[in-house]
């Protein structure tokens, strides 16, 4: 995975007419990950030093993209019996 391509950076990279043929993985921003079997400890603490929306869930044994994560889910599966540390 290369990073994230997201709707501003995308708009940032067209409005100055000169960049119209760049390549997508050229325009996509590094972004931190979780792993598919991290828990949503680990999740809440990643979202948190994020500035992030979300995050990209990969798989831990290939590292291809699975999901997303954002503080909304991990909030709701909280709320739903999920554990965090207090």
């Amino acid at each position: 995975m290369v990073g994230v391509l997201s709707a501003r950076t995308v708009a940032e990279t067209l409005a100055d007419g000169e960049h119209d043929r760049t390549a997508a993985g050229d325009a996509a921003e590094a972004t931190p990950t979780l792993r598919a079997d991290q828990s949503l400890d680990e999740a809440l603490e990643v979202l948190d030093r994020s500035e992030l929306p979300g995050i990209p869930v990969l798989d831990p044994d290939d590292a291809t993209p699975v999901g997303w994560m954002s503080h909304r889910q991990v909030l709701t599966m909280l709320r739903r019996g999920g554990h965090a540390r207090g």
